[in-house]
């Protein structure tokens, strides 16, 4: 059985299932219906071939940017729970180390690149 896909916007209203791909890796799947405006509240996690999850950039922002997580395995699902508190370096970057883009000030990773910016380990 052959899949169709598309990048079109309007055709994917029409579609049964949506994969979000950002830099050749599933990070979401959505059902029937996908409203563009609301990614982040329609979308399911997906475990990839390699046992990769991403979290939607919004999670990321109100983590303050990547950590370090402990798990526990419980009747609900799994419990991530940040290691150590992590702290931006003391002088927040101004411009994306990769692309030279200005960040605001309370980014967490680049917009333009999706560079993680430097944290430090408390």
């Amino acid at each position: 059985m052959v899949t169709p896909s598309s990048h079109d916007p309007i055709v994917a209203k029409f579609a049964t299932r949506a994969l979000e791909i950002r830099d050749g890796i599933i990070i979401g799947e959505h059902g029937k219906g996908i409203d563009f405006s609301q990614l982040d509240s329609t979308r399911f996690l997906v475990l990839d071939n390699q046992n990769r999850i991403a979290l939607p950039d919004k999670v990321i922002q109100q983590l303050g940017g990547g950590m370090l997580f402990t798990y526990e395995i419980t009747e609900e699902g799994i419990l991530l729970k940040p290691l150590k508190k992590i702290i931006t370096t003391e002088k927040k970057l101004q411009y994306c180390p990769v692309c030279k883009r200005k960040l605001s000030p309370d980014a967490a990773f680049c917009p333009n690149c999706g560079a993680k910016l430097t944290r430090r380990i408390e």
